[in-house]
């Protein structure tokens, strides 16, 4: 091949390529547009969002809270920020239920705008089932076991969980009851008894002192007694049940206290 037809050759490859050469850089510059306006997102977003709600003058009048029981108002109105008179587009659904969730006692929050004016908040709240020491602190526990928040006298009236550990136990504790739900609410206290197992006492003065193991099968047993012979109704006696296959001791003379 002479040197000429090379030339030609390349000027012919030239000519294809900057005929493409517009197209490649339409697509370059969507490619940095689409770019920015991702990076950018939350920007974009606001000034679109804001010049609307200024042009059709869509303002916050009524803010609607339900659900709060043992949340705090202050740290909820807080949370939420916005306030009457503010644009209804400044209030963000995503970042206002995050804000919520992060409260102590709050569990979920659904948060929706409703035009023209109106910001609807909805508040579930981790369900309170017992309290127990901790860190020289008195605390709410959930049905996980989990530390709500730290509580006060009005909570005395809820179960109250003590003994070395028996907060690293709380969760498997509940699991127990599981097919018996309705005596952990007659429950006054429970005892985690040399980290191996519990003793309750009821609400009536009556002391039920459960296995280290096969906990499960001595509630069920308890339960047919208390069918039986209802049981659990009487006034401050003792339910040995640490040996429930072997015998079950019963002393309605203990008067424990």
């Amino acid at each position: 091949m002479s040197e000429n037809q090379v030339q030609i050759k390349k000027q012919v490859e030239f000519t294809k390529i900057w005929k493409f050469l517009p197209y490649l850089l339409v697509l370059l510059s969507l490619i940095i547009v689409i770019g920015l306006a991702f990076f950018h997102y939350e920007s974009i977003e606001r000034k679109i969002t804001d010049t609307i709600a200024k042009y059709l003058d869509l303002k916050i009048s009524h803010i609607y809270i339900s659900g709060i029981e043992n949340s705090s108002v202050e740290d909820v109105r807080n949370a939420i920020e916005v306030k009457k008179g503010d644009y209804l587009f400044s209030a963000k659904p995503n970042i206002i239920r995050q804000q919520l969730e992060s409260l102590p006692w709050i569990r979920l929050a659904q948060v929706q705008r409703a035009f023209p004016d109106t910001l609807n908040i909805k508040i579930f709240e981790h369900k309170a089932i017992a309290t127990i020491m901790f860190n020289g602190k008195r605390w709410a526990l959930n049905s996980k076991g989990e530390l709500i928040d730290t509580v006060d006298e009005q909570f005395n009236y809820l179960l109250e969980l003590s003994g070395d550990e028996s907060k690293d136990q709380a969760a498997m504790f509940f699991s127990l009851f599981s097919d018996w739900s309705g005596l952990l609410f007659f429950l006054k206290r429970a005892d985690f008894i040399g980290k191996r197992r519990w003793n309750l006492y009821l609400e009536n003065g009556t002391l039920v002192m459960l296995p280290e193991e096969n906990v499960r099968y001595a509630l069920k047993v308890l339960s047919v007694l208390d069918d039986q012979q209802k049981i659990l109704d009487k006034y401050k006696i003792k339910i040995d049940l640490r040996n429930v296959k072997k015998h079950i001791i019963i002393d309605e003379k203990s008067n424990v206290l």
